[in-house]
């Protein structure tokens, strides 16, 4: 009992609030990435590519959208900048 009291309480009450506090992070961590959920393989997708065409507009804002950040396009996708070497993306 003197164990119990002496050892396992403080350390218990301690723990508590750590616990309580990873789980709160885990759960508005899943909140906020199904809040901003995105496809990253969008700029695959035939009804994207298709859009692009049709849509001169649409087409327009994906370019400034990819010329703003001055790199080339395999930046900003993990594979292809592996495959490329990076080099020109840092």
């Amino acid at each position: 009992q003197f164990l119990n009291e002496f050892t396992v309480k403080p350390v218990l009450s301690k723990l508590k609030p750590v616990v309580a506090a990873i789980a709160v992070a885990a759960v508005l961590s899943v909140g906020l990435f199904k809040v901003f959920e995105g496809n990253p393989d969008q700029q695959y997708e035939p009804d994207y590519l298709q859009t692009l065409q049709m849509d001169d507009k649409a087409a327009a804002k994906e370019s400034a959208r990819a010329a703003k950040d001055n790199k080339p396009a395999y930046c900003r996708d993990r594979y292809y900048k592996a495959v490329a070497g990076g080099n020109m993306c840092n």
